[in-house]
């Protein structure tokens, strides 16, 4: 048996050698990222923070290295930075961390640089601009001092999405751009877009948001935490909370940290610039070797001249006699006449059967024929007895002196609603307060929105507060202006709308 003297022996001895084969070999880390990147014609600039001491950088775009890579840290250059800083203005901010954030706040700006700017904006339903990117300190100031919180709605993740969709950094040039979340938690489901969907849309422009999170003793949030710092970390940002900052530890100096973060120039090759998707790698040298790869970078579409062609000279050929050539004009005019005969034909078909079939699904059915096929169609008045059938045909007035709404569903042709509108019907899943009532479908809220006549034209408006209502795929704000074949989106139904006079 070993004793414990030979046992700790070996032990050291092993833990030595180790050591010694670790420092022997090259110390090799892949801990630098890529916080962001723009391309500029055949140029691609990249900011690459966690990169130590460097020495010397190359890159290569797939198969082809790049002749010309250049580098320097941002504190050593002449770019700009820019601050967005988003906040949660919502009530559920604890009055007690209201003051913290905003004296936090004031000391970030306090200690910008001359080439740093900020814009102070708030977040809620949407983003809403108080201040735009400036570098005075006044104007910042009066911007973080007016800021109220107040009783609202916050939807992180569909109001991210919305607002940089807009691409609103596209004109910014060669700048290093970040934003600052400042919020009690992400949603706690998503709600419009997911968060998936703004994943998607982060890797197509790819800029770092910070988060410093905002504990709520009274409402448990850490689950809405961890969602809000799960999307720092997917841009390679930093997540920090507000409870966790103090006089050594203040935002401006943890944020301040960017100033070290490397721009990189890398000169793309003309063989890459064929419009492709493209692997880059960065190989950075120094005290540690780090390398980086990031995929799916699009090449820039080079347009290639060509080259000119010297001219032959014709070689003379013995005459041959043409051979008599058919009608081409006759042929074309026959072949154009029948294709055209054709589709009219076709046409023809297609109308009578649509006829025939919206026959079939939308009839008036008399009181004795509604008894026996009360299964198939039912009629509503008043909307105070009702079922989801397959057609539905709703009135409480005069259909002769009412325009007919009907909404058929996109999915199910068979699920088709009508009512005559005299200045407004609403839509939604409750039947005691809609005068169309969609209930086979839990994404419709209670009460969806509203279809309004006024002046003989037609508008449609979102109701809920908890939904988004959609027109032809655009969000509805305020109100949108309807006609027919437009499809109305609530939930996961999509419906088309059609007006008859």
């Amino acid at each position: 048996m070993i004793n414990s003297r030979h046992f700790r022996s070996l032990c050291v001895t092993l833990v030595l050698t180790i050591f010694l084969l670790l420092g022997a070999s090259s110390v090799y880390a892949v801990d630098a990222q890529v916080l962001e990147y723009e391309m500029f014609d055949d140029q691609l600039l990249l900011y690459v923070k966690d990169v130590g001491q460097v020495s010397g950088v190359s890159a290569a775009l797939g198969q082809y290295p790049s002749d010309e890579v250049q580098y320097k840290t941002l504190s050593d250059s002449d770019l700009a930075m820019k601050t967005l800083i988003l906040l949660d203005n919502s009530l559920s901010i604890p009055q007690e961390s209201r003051k913290i954030i905003k004296e936090q706040l004031l000391e970030l700006i306090a200690a910008r640089k001359s080439n740093e700017y900020f814009a102070i904006a708030t977040v809620g339903e949407q983003v809403n601009i108080k201040q735009g990117f400036t570098n005075d300190y006044q104007s910042l100031k009066d911007a973080i001092t007016l800021l109220e919180f107040q009783k609202q709605e916050t939807y992180l993740i569909n109001t991210l999405y919305t607002y940089l969709a807009d691409k609103p950094f596209a004109s910014d040039g060669q700048c290093f751009t970040r934003i600052l979340l400042i919020s009690d938690g992400g949603d706690k489901k998503d709600i419009g877009y997911t968060v998936q969907e703004l994943q998607g849309l982060l890797q197509d422009r790819a800029v770092p948001i910070y988060s410093l999170g905002v504990m709520n003793k009274k409402n448990s949030n850490s689950a809405e935490l961890e969602r809000m710092f799960a999307l720092t970390r997917f841009t390679g940002a930093e997540t920090f909370m507000l409870n966790d900052l103090s006089n050594k530890s203040t935002l401006g100096n943890k944020l301040a940290e960017d100033w070290q973060n490397l721009a990189v120039w890398v000169q793309i090759p003309e063989a890459a610039q064929d419009g492709s998707l493209q692997t880059l790698t960065l190989n950075l040298q120094g005290e540690e070797k780090k390398t980086i790869s990031l995929d799916n970078v699009r090449m820039p579409l080079m347009e290639k001249t060509q080259e000119p062609v010297e001219p032959t000279v014709p070689v003379q050929a013995t005459p041959v006699e043409p051979e008599p050539q058919p009608n081409l004009a006759l042929i074309i005019g026959l072949t154009a006449g029948g294709v055209l005969l054709l589709v009219l034909l076709i046409g023809g078909i297609a109308v009578l059967m649509i006829k025939k079939r919206r026959e079939q699904q939308i009839q008036t059915v008399t009181d004795a024929e509604l008894q026996q096929e009360a299964a198939a169609t039912v009629i509503l008045e008043n909307n105070n007895n009702a079922s989801s059938g397959d057609t539905m045909l709703l009135w409480n007035v005069d259909k002769s002196a009412c325009p007919l709404v009907t909404l058929t569903d996109c999915s199910n042709h068979d699920k088709i609603y009508q009512k005559p509108i005299s200045q407004s019907l609403l839509v939604g899943r409750n039947r005691q307060k809609v005068d169309i009532c969609l209930d086979y479908d839990m994404t419709i809220s209670g009460v969806q929105c509203e279809i309004t006549r006024e002046n003989g034209e037609f508008f449609i408006k979102n109701i809920t507060k908890n939904n988004i209502t959609k027109l032809n795929g655009n969000k509805i704000v305020d109100k949108l202006p309807i006609y027919d074949g437009g499809i109305i989106t609530m939930g996961n139904v999509s419906m088309q709308i059609k007006i008859e006079d």
